[in-house]
């Protein structure tokens, strides 16, 4: 963003223009106020930039967040099935059912 094509008031020789008309100074003028607002309404537009980047980003952290936990619960539950600990095979199928849950839900809204 920082690279792209400026806008035609900075390309503009205020300077030499002014010397040339009267008008000009009044438009030297409107030029600093039009380069100022200009760069506000840049640097406001770069940081939604910025910010729909970082949303989309966190969407994605979470979905595999909650994919890292349902296996997580998943290979507990294997694991203490074959042992046989019913009570931990219980929790963790139902650990493992919500995260699965949430995980395709996120997946879903997020559209990913």
């Amino acid at each position: 963003y920082r690279d792209s094509t400026l806008a035609w008031f900075w390309t503009m020789d205020v300077q030499r223009d002014a010397e040339l008309n009267d008008w000009m100074s009044e438009c030297m003028f409107l030029s600093v106020f039009y380069s100022s607002h200009w760069l506000r309404a840049k640097a406001l537009k770069d940081r939604w930039e910025e910010e729909v980047e970082l949303l989309r980003a966190e969407g994605k952290w979470t979905i595999n967040f909650f994919d890292h936990k349902a296996r997580s619960w998943d290979k507990l539950f294997w694991a203490s099935d074959r042992q046989g600990w019913v009570g931990l095979a219980c929790y963790a199928v139902r650990q493992w059912a919500d995260f699965s849950r949430l995980w395709d839900h996120c997946k879903d809204l997020l559209h990913m």
